[in-house]
């Protein structure tokens, strides 16, 4: 059987690793398994009253763990680098506090990745202090 210059290059590329016809599942897998995670802050999220989790019981449909969605706004009046802060299914739970936010929404405008989980959950008295999570970069 006689080898072809397609299947020789092929093979070749496949022995020193260098894609030559596109990415394969096995690139993107090693590409997530370098992905560092780095810790930025933890805080209590502002604005929780005002927004889908004002009712004390609604917190009661989040977990420690959860993952959440950040949006930069950067189009708010009160605060030019104000971040939202969304639960998977799209409920609104607050912002990332001002005095906080000057670095991540810096970090964000520039494409990098961050990342939130609810790390603290308190359905009591004190709605700004319900909600705690934990931000980190990813690169």
């Amino acid at each position: 059987m006689a080898i072809t210059r397609r299947t020789f290059v092929k093979a070749l590329a496949a022995l020193i690793s260098i894609p030559v016809l596109g990415k394969t599942g096995q690139e993107d897998q090693v590409k997530a398994d370098k992905l560092k995670t780095y810790y930025l802050a933890s805080t209590y999220v502002a604005g929780v009253s005002y927004y889908d989790f004002s009712d004390p019981s609604a917190i009661n449909d989040l977990c420690v763990g959860a993952p959440l969605i950040l949006k930069r706004e950067p189009g708010n009046t009160y605060d030019g680098r104000a971040i939202e802060v969304f639960t998977k299914d799209g409920k609104k739970v607050g912002y990332i506090p001002r005095h906080l936010n000057r670095i991540p929404a810096s970090l964000m405008d520039q494409g990098i990745d961050l990342k939130a989980k609810i790390v603290k959950l308190n359905a009591g008295d004190f709605p700004w202090r319900s909600i705690k999570i934990q931000l980190e970069m990813v690169s």
